[in-house]
């Protein structure tokens, strides 16, 4: 299968202010699994281009904190979220 970039997920990914369409991945899984709670505490290795840390922010609420460790540096800042670029090794 091809990507589109114009497809169902794409255009939601741009209306849902997500920079890649691979959030739905981990939102399925989250909502299936239930693995991020409000106020959790969120280790996060690797973030390019930072959809998933966007979407783990927003769940893990204001009382929740998310780390992330990454080679690439993000422009991306949220209130409950501190990025660091590092090599978790």
């Amino acid at each position: 299968m091809s990507y589109k970039a114009n497809d169902h997920y794409a255009h939601k990914a741009r209306l849902d202010n997500f920079v890649a369409l691979s959030v739905y991945k981990l939102e399925e899984i989250a909502s299936t699994y239930h693995i991020i709670s409000k106020n959790d505490f969120v280790l996060a290795l690797g973030s390019s281009p930072g959809s998933w840390m966007h979407y783990t922010s927003k769940h893990a609420g204001t009382g929740g904190l998310v780390l992330v460790l990454s080679l690439k540096p993000l422009e991306i800042k949220w209130q409950n979220a501190i990025f660091m670029v590092a090599d978790f090794h």
